[in-house]
């Protein structure tokens, strides 16, 4: 019975990806341009930094403006498994996230391979006029992917929750790396991000 019900699923699910067609508002007359979105980008370009992940026994990139998997050019499968094998498995992917507001209405924004992007770097202003909206400038400080280890974390936590009277003796020569103090959940508050 599980197996008849995992295969009608699955069947429901591949006949609404194949059917599946965009939304169009009725009486739009255009998509929405780039040029359109970049009034709340603030000009900033999209993300261009690439990350290599290579771990374990897998190859692949990251891209900053939402796309997975793909090769540094975006042209070709990225995801290499094993590692060094040439062997693909994946070709591409992307960053879906969708929730719902006040009102119950569905919120998605999510990357198409080779479609519209949504996403920029750096954080949003939270309040105010400018709500909303970001900066060029910090777009361009915030196209990085940030790189942490375990053991970074692990000792930061160990030494910020050991009384402050006992850190020096505990830790003796223990700085918090320069990663987590400059982490981008740090904004500047002060500029309403």
């Amino acid at each position: 019975m599980k197996r008849v019900v995992l295969f009608t699923l699955l069947v429901s699910i591949l006949s609404l990806t194949i059917s599946g067609k965009e939304y169009k508002k009725a009486g739009a007359t255009k998509d929405t341009s780039q040029s359109d979105i970049k009034g709340f980008a603030a000009a900033c370009a999209l993300g261009k930094t690439v990350t290599e992940i290579s771990l374990n026994n897998i190859r692949t990139f990251v891209h900053m403006d939402g796309l997975l998997w793909t090769d540094i050019t975006g042209g070709t499968a990225g995801y290499e498994v094993p590692k060094g094998s040439g062997k693909t498995s994946i070709y591409s992917g992307g960053i879906w996230i969708g929730g719902t507001d006040v009102n119950g209405q569905l919120k998605l924004t999510a990357i198409k391979y080779k479609g519209a992007r949504n996403y920029w770097p750096g954080p949003l202003i939270m309040s105010g006029e400018q709500r909303g909206t970001t900066d060029v400038e910090v777009c361009y400080q915030y196209d990085r992917h940030y790189e942490i280890t375990r053991y970074q974390v692990e000792a930061f936590r160990e030494w910020y929750n050991t009384p402050a009277d006992k850190r020096d003796f505990e830790f003796k020569g223990y700085s918090i790396p320069q990663i987590i103090l400059d982490w981008p959940a740090h904004a500047d508050a002060a500029a309403g991000y």
